[in-house]
Order: structure tokens, then C-alpha cells, then sequence
């Protein structure tokens, strides 16, 4: 079995005034942190640039369950797979 799946992990904590996203690359094995706004658009603005550096390869984002608009909102990408954690108290 493949054990390369994905072409990235990534990692969102949900905020209410930032986000913080940690990438890690599964091809470089490179990890960058980044942040993105909590601007309705800065979700579609934020895959748009994943899709430029991965095409259509399946990406793994880690997130808490109790993010349900967000969940959502990366529902509609199909190279996306949500994977849901428990929230954190």
C-alpha cells in the first residue's frame, strides 16, 4: 500500500479573528506555517493557491469537529479530505 496518499497534511486552527494553517509537503517533506484572514472569500482564495501548487492531488486538512461551517465550506473541493478530530476544552 501506498503510504504517500496525500501530497500535503495540513493542519487549520479555526479562530474567530486569524487562522493559523500548518503544511507539511509529503513530497519535499518541507513544513510551512502560514495564516489566513477570516474573510468569507479567503478560503476559496487560500485551495485556488493549493490547486496552483498541486493540480488535482488528494490533500489531507485535519480540523475539530466542532467546525462545522468550515467543514463545509471544504466539502465542495474533491481533492480535499476533511479529517476531523475531537475538539480541544
Amino acid at each position: 500500500m501506498n503510504q504517500n496518499v496525500y501530497a500535503a497534511h495540513i493542519g487549520i486552527d479555526w479562530s474567530d479573528r486569524k487562522h493559523d494553517l500548518y503544511l507539511y509537503d509529503g513530497i519535499t517533506g518541507e513544513v510551512e506555517d502560514s495564516v489566513i484572514s477570516s474573510q468569507p472569500d479567503a478560503i476559496s482564495v487560500w485551495v485556488e493557491g493549493l490547486r496552483k501548487r498541486y493540480g488535482n492531488a488528494m490533500l489531507a486538512v485535519c480540523l475539530e469537529q466542532k467546525r462545522e461551517p468550515l467543514i463545509y465550506a471544504l466539502c465542495q473541493y474533491e481533492n480535499l479530505v476533511c479529517v476531523l478530530t475531537p475538539p480541544q476544552s
